[in-house]
């Protein structure tokens, strides 16, 4: 339950709260974020909730969120979010391969990977996502 409810908090925040007319609003408390000393939680909370309204520059938001995360949870949550955003957000060549580097390099930081297995996970989330098409698409024919 631990690995979920943080994703189920986030997710609420965004559904309650993620309005475009608050993008600037939650950018600026990203950058407050950084000069404070708050918690990894308090941080994911905003990096995502600007992530999923697709703030300006939300991509290197969560990219530079990602090399200071310290807490195992927070992982936790970062991976999901980008599963999610890889499977469903990523639309071409470019976006998938921004989340598949992101996906792998979090992987390689908790789980302590070597750096080599890299190309080797960007590979199995190309193929779990092909597949994942192909069902998709053998539904909607049959």
């Amino acid at each position: 339950m631990n690995k979920f409810l943080p994703l189920l908090h986030e997710m609420f925040l965004c559904d309650n709260i993620g309005l475009q007319k608050l993008t600037s609003v939650v950018r600026d408390k990203i950058n407050l974020d950084k000069k404070e000393n708050i918690s990894d939680f308090e941080k994911a909370l905003s990096v995502f909730i600007y992530a999923d309204i697709r703030g300006k520059d939300y991509d290197s938001i969560v990219s530079d969120f990602i090399k200071n995360v310290k807490t195992k949870y927070i992982e936790d949550l970062i991976f999901f979010k980008l599963v999610i955003y890889y499977f469903y957000r990523a639309k071409d060549d470019e976006s998938e391969n921004f989340y598949l580097n992101l996906i792998a390099d979090l992987m390689i930081k908790s789980k302590g990977f070597n750096k080599n297995r890299k190309s080797e996970i960007m590979e199995s989330y190309k193929k779990k996502k092909k597949e994942r098409l192909t069902q998709d698409h053998k539904r909607t024919i049959g």
